[in-house]
């Protein structure tokens, strides 16, 4: 894992430090950090208030760091407000986004991939020069194709959620199989640990997705993380 610093402007997050209780995974819907860094650069305060995370993992492998990771900004957009507790989770919780497409949706001819609402083509299935590609046994809200994760970059994640457990202490855990993919606003009120950005918002958000995700959760496992109760 490389770390680079690449500082956004001090708008584009908040300024107050808070005790972190773990790290949620998000993936930015793009193909590079590159693309998440200029989102996050270019309008910071788009929906009026700083929308930013201080990691992202690129596909290479290398760590973005845009500001300590004491600090935030809103990342999670729950909807419920008393779930919401006043974007509490944003704070609480470290955002990471991994540079990935992430949901692919299947044309009718049956083989054409494409992303962002069909207007940019992945590939086509069958097709030896098609980009890596999960499929899901069975849809996961409503998706079968997800973009693969290149291994460098599983490997990052999982060094970078290692080194932020041991630096914050947070409990050293993941979600039970039972809860890991689900949408569970009791069971992840008070949550402390590594997440994902499904957990807190549902249906049309896939990040982490089962079996796309399943590398970065099995290798957080192997060094240590155990699942919660």
């Amino acid at each position: 894992m490389t770390l680079l610093n690449k500082p956004l402007p001090t708008n584009a997050y908040f300024s107050t430090d808070r005790v972190r209780e773990g790290a949620l995974i998000h993936f930015t819907a793009g193909p590079t950090a590159v693309s998440a860094f200029q989102t996050f650069y270019s309008s910071p305060k788009r929906l009026g208030y700083p929308v930013s995370v201080p990691y992202i993992v690129d596909a290479t492998g290398d760590v973005w760091q845009l500001y300590p990771d004491t600090k935030t900004g809103y990342h999670i957009g729950v909807v419920d407000s008393t779930f919401a507790q006043n974007h509490n989770h944003d704070w609480r919780l470290i955002g990471i986004e991994v540079a990935n497409i992430g949901p692919l949706t299947v044309g009718h001819d049956g083989v054409t991939l494409t992303w962002m609402n069909g207007q940019i083509v992945y590939g086509r299935l069958g097709d030896p020069h098609c980009p890596p590609v999960v499929k899901l046994p069975t849809p996961y809200r409503g998706i079968t194709y997800f973009a693969a994760y290149p291994q460098v970059q599983i490997d990052a994640t999982i060094q970078l959620v290692d080194s932020l457990q041991k630096a914050h202490g947070f409990p050293r855990v993941i979600p039970p199989a039972a809860h890991r993919f689900a949408f569970d606003p009791t069971y992840f009120a008070t949550y402390k640990g590594v997440c994902s950005h499904v957990n807190f918002v549902d249906n049309w958000k896939w990040d982490q997705a089962p079996m796309h995700s399943d590398a970065i959760w099995n290798g957080l496992k192997a060094l240590g993380f155990t699942e919660a109760s």
